[in-house]
């Protein structure tokens, strides 16, 4: 039953770690879609801003130059976006499953943490150490 518990242990403590990692890179994800918002909107002022000043100004090649340059940036920019949106959507499915599964580690290990403490089966520094490793998996999971 000891090693039932200390294997169901090491198996929690990874799939929070798991958990944690795919939470943090989702949020890192958040984070490159602003930017790249951000990116978007400036690019698409400084096009309108070039085109209503300088529109009577620039040559009809420079115009069409200004106009595909500007549509492939704005056209990389939003497929970055929705890739970026994609993968995000991604992680977060992955850390939920993650910690469905810690949920149910943590409901296993309590059932088999009672049986192995009914039977006097381990000394107070094992018990503490178990508590231990328990609340950090816990607080983790959160």
């Amino acid at each position: 039953m000891l090693q039932e518990l200390e294997s169901l242990l090491d198996l929690a403590e990874k799939t929070s770690d798991k958990a944690i990692e795919y939470h943090k890179e989702a949020e890192s994800r958040t984070t490159k879609i602003l930017v790249a918002l951000f990116s978007l909107v400036a690019v698409i002022i400084i096009v309108m801003s070039i085109f209503t000043s300088l529109v009577f100004k620039m040559s009809d090649v420079e115009q069409i130059i200004v106009t595909s340059f500007s549509g492939f940036a704005i056209v990389m920019l939003i497929f970055f976006i929705f890739s970026q949106y994609q993968m995000k959507k991604e992680l977060k499915r992955k850390s939920y499953i993650e910690k469905e599964l810690l949920k149910e580690l943590l409901s296993m290990i309590d059932d088999i943490r009672k049986i192995v403490y009914f039977e006097n089966a381990l000394s107070n520094i094992d018990k503490a150490l178990i508590e231990m490793r328990l609340k950090r998996i816990s607080f983790s999971a959160e």
